[in-house]
């Protein structure tokens, strides 16, 4: 079976202390992606909240951000909301109260 994605998580595991990407991180990601592997950042921040220099990587096209609610897709510069109906629910909840102010 071919590894066809790699998701992984950014602090503490992708990010060193620092928060910083490891040379060594890098270049290991740079295989995967020229092996066609999909590597894909997954955090529970916002976009903004990952590092340039993991997606200054060529090749990294996807990332799963604010705890997998959303999927982002650098290529075609758009995000995705996850379709959770608990997700909605609480929207729903957070906009009729903000509607009630």
């Amino acid at each position: 079976m071919d590894i066809k994605l790699i998701a992984l998580d950014l602090d503490g595991t992708l990010l060193d202390e620092k928060k910083h990407l490891s040379e060594k991180n890098r270049k290991v990601l740079m295989r995967c992606i020229e092996k066609g592997i999909f590597v894909v950042p997954t955090t529970g921040r916002t976009v903004i909240g990952i590092p340039k220099e993991v997606l200054s990587i060529p090749g990294v096209r996807y990332a799963i951000t604010v705890n997998g609610a959303m999927v982002e897709d650098f290529m075609r510069n758009c995000c995705q909301l996850k379709r959770h109906y608990r997700f909605w629910r609480l929207l729903k909840s957070i906009l009729l109260c903000m509607m009630s102010i």
